[in-house]
C-alpha cells in the first residue's frame, strides 16, 4: 500500500513537472519576439512608421530575417489593422503580388484566405496593401507608392 502511494505520488509530481515544463516553452514561444515586435498566434509582428515602397518594405523586413506580412485568416487581418490603425495609418503594405496570372505571398505561403476590398487592374497595380478601417479589406495598388508597412517572422523558424 505504501509502494502504491508512492508511486501515485511519484506520477502526480512528474505529471506537474510537464505541463510546467510545457508552460515554459509555451511562454518561450510567444515572448521570443524581438523588443518592439508584438507577438501574435506564433508570429511577431513589426508596424514600420517609415514609408516606403512596396519593394523597399519587403527589404527591410528581410533585413531581421522576416517578410512582409501574409494573411491567414480574419482574425490575424483584424490584428493588423489595429496595428496599423493604433500606429495612426490609414494604409499599409502587406506581402501580397501580383505574379504571373495569380496573386501570391512574398513568404511562399498559401493564399488560403482572401479579404479583397477594391480589385484595381493587377496589370497596373501588382502590390497588395491594407485599410486600417474595420470592414475595409485590402487591395492592389502602385508598388512604388510609400505606406508604412507590417513586417512578420516566425520565432520558430
Amino acid at each position: 500500500l505504501l509502494t502504491l502511494a508512492l508511486f501515485l505520488s511519484a506520477a502526480l509530481l512528474l505529471q506537474g513537472a510537464t505541463v510546467a515544463a510545457d508552460s515554459v516553452n509555451s511562454a518561450r514561444l510567444f515572448s521570443f519576439c524581438l523588443d518592439g515586435w508584438t507577438s501574435f498566434r506564433g508570429n511577431c509582428y513589426l508596424l514600420v512608421n517609415h514609408p516606403d515602397s512596396w519593394a523597399n518594405a519587403e527589404s527591410f523586413c528581410a533585413s531581421f530575417g522576416a517578410n512582409l506580412a501574409s494573411v491567414h485568416s480574419i482574425w490575424e487581418y483584424e490584428f493588423l489593422q489595429r496595428l496599423l490603425k493604433t500606429g495612426g495609418h490609414s494604409f499599409g503594405w502587406i506581402g501580397g503580388y501580383y505574379f504571373e496570372a495569380a496573386w501570391r505571398w512574398e513568404d511562399g505561403s498559401q493564399l488560403d484566405y482572401d479579404n479583397w476590398g477594391k480589385v484595381a487592374n493587377p496589370d497596373l497595380f501588382q502590390c497588395l496593401q491594407m485599410d486600417s478601417q474595420v470592414g475595409q479589406g485590402w487591395s492592389s495598388h502602385d508598388c512604388s507608392t510609400r505606406f508604412a508597412f507590417l513586417c512578420q517572422n516566425n520565432p520558430g523558424c
